[in-house]
C-alpha cells in the first residue's frame, strides 16, 4: 500500500501510462496539468492530432485521475480531479 499520496499518484501514473511507455497518455496527463479549464474530446483531439474517438478512449484510459463535468452546450469536458494532482506534474 502506498505510504503518501505522491506514492499514489505515481502508482496510478505509471499503470496508465505503462511505466512511461503510452505516450499518448503520458501526453493527455500533462496537458490537463497545464490547462487551465476543462478540455473536451475535440479539444483533447486536437491538441494530441488524434480522432474524437482515439480521445474518448485515451481519456476513458485516465479516468482514475480526472473529473468530469458537462458544459452549456452539454459537451462533457474533463480536468485532473484535484489540484494537488495538477502539482504533482509540475
Amino acid at each position: 500500500m502506498p505510504k503518501s499520496i505522491d506514492e499514489l499518484i505515481l502508482d496510478i501514473v505509471q499503470r496508465i501510462t505503462n511505466n512511461g511507455n503510452a505516450i499518448k497518455a503520458v501526453n493527455l496527463l500533462f496537458l490537463l496539468a497545464e490547462a487551465k479549464n476543462s478540455l473536451s474530446y475535440s479539444t483533447v483531439a486536437e491538441f494530441l492530432k488524434m480522432n474524437k474517438i482515439q480521445s474518448q478512449a485515451l481519456i476513458e484510459k485516465c479516468g482514475e485521475l480526472l473529473k468530469q463535468d458537462v458544459n452549456d452546450s452539454g459537451e462533457y469536458e474533463f480536468q485532473l480531479f484535484h489540484e494537488y494532482v495538477r502539482e504533482w506534474f509540475e
